[in-house]
């Protein structure tokens, strides 16, 4: 008795045409690699991309890993900052070192800037206004230390909790803290103001953000990353707003990188005179 179903080598299946060339050549081609869809880069853009993204990653993890070494070998002892338990010298120089690795988001401004066809120069860094620059940097870090101690005095006298005052640095001598702490000014005056400024200022105006909207976003922006500090984050704040007002009126960042630079270093030596 059957019923009527045919064994299995005896079962006819439909082949799809591809795999019917497939099972005739049963070793595929080799891959012919063709550049025509990619983008025509010149060597330049390459180098700049090339050094952008190893400015971004590996070269912290590698510097860190570097410090890390140095001071398991020197004993530096357990539960302390890593550069706390170095000769101050050394520390110093460590820091520096360390803090130059952090300045992947300026080389990444400037490669951008550089693919859309501009540069530093269409966000206002550049040297053509340079002694009126400098005169108004001046005004502005005179102008923003008066203002943050006005803050920092009326929410003190009013005994608001959450005011942070800088924290005297134990471990190191006077010499070692300035010269650390004059290149975090550095580095962070340029970066800040480059990529929350700048560079966002640019953007957001290429997608039709009114003046108002990019000063809001500046400024709260700037105040994210000052969370740290409590209440006291009124500060950077009204910082952040004098700076973001200039900045749209003028379009001159040069100035505003020159305050904020000023005004870190100042707030420095005024901690490294208690040392």
């Amino acid at each position: 008795m059957t019923l009527g179903l045919q064994p299995p080598h005896a079962q006819q299946h439909p082949v799809a045409p591809g795999y019917q060339r497939l099972l005739a050549n049963p070793e595929p081609p080799p891959l012919a690699l063709s550049t025509a869809a990619l983008p025509q880069l010149d060597r330049r853009t390459i180098r700049r991309e090339l050094v952008v993204v190893l400015l971004v990653f590996p070269a912290v993890a590698t510097v860190t890993a570097i410090i890390t070494l140095v001071a398991e070998i020197t004993g530096s002892p357990p539960g302390i900052s890593i550069f706390d338990g170095l000769d101050p010298t050394l520390a110093a120089t460590l820091r520096v070192v360390y803090l130059a690795t952090l300045a992947g988001p300026i080389a990444l401004v400037w490669y951008l800037l550089g693919r859309s066809g501009l540069s530093f120069k269409s966000i206002g860094l550049d040297r053509t206004h340079i002694w009126r620059d400098l005169l108004a940097g001046v005004l502005l870090m005179i102008a923003v230390h008066f203002l943050s101690a006005w803050i920092g005095d009326l929410l003190r006298y009013a005994n608001v909790p959450g005011v942070y005052g800088a924290r005297l640095p134990i471990h190191t001598s006077k010499t070692a803290y300035i010269v650390t702490g004059v290149a975090e000014a550095v580095l962070y005056g340029v970066m800040e103001e480059v990529v929350v400024l700048g560079y966002l200022t640019n953007r957001l105006r290429g997608l039709r953000w009114s003046t108002p909207a990019i000063a809001i976003v500046s400024v709260i922006l700037r105040g994210s990353y000052h969370a740290e500090y409590g209440i006291g984050v009124l500060e950077p704040l009204v910082f952040g707003a004098l700076m973001t007002l200039f900045y749209l009126r003028t379009r001159r960042l040069l100035p505003v990188i020159i305050g904020h630079i000023g005004y870190d270093v100042w707030v420095t030596l005024q901690v490294a005179s208690y040392l």
